[in-house]
Formats: C-alpha cells, sequence, structure tokens
C-alpha cells in the first residue's frame, strides 16, 4: 500500500487503462463487441434473457 494517495490512484488507474486496451485489441482481432457499462448500470437487476429489470433485490 501507497503512503501517497494520488499516485496510487495513478497507478490504479494505469493498470486498468492497459487492461482496457489489451481487452479492445483483443475484441478488435477477434471481431467481438465490448460494452462498458456505467458505473451504476443496474446489472444485478436486470434480466440477461429478457431484459426486464427488477425494482428492488431481496
Amino acid at each position: 500500500m501507497l503512503s501517497n494517495h494520488k499516485l496510487a490512484q495513478v497507478i490504479a488507474d494505469c493498470g486498468f487503462h492497459e487492461f482496457k486496451r489489451q481487452l479492445e485489441y483483443k475484441a478488435k482481432k477477434f471481431g467481438c463487441e465490448i460494452v462498458i457499462a456505467d458505473r451504476f448500470y443496474p446489472s444485478s437487476k436486470t434480466c440477461s434473457h429478457c431484459g426486464h429489470k427488477k425494482e428492488v433485490l431481496s
């Protein structure tokens, strides 16, 4: 763990940026599509089959 919070954030961002870049490269190479979901996208509430969104999770 780094004591400098801003430096730690920059290092973490670079790691995810490289991961995203590699993922986009591989998807393009194999003809796949990447969908980047918003931070607050209700993926746990959405049915993967029909797309229906639940209002409340138990």
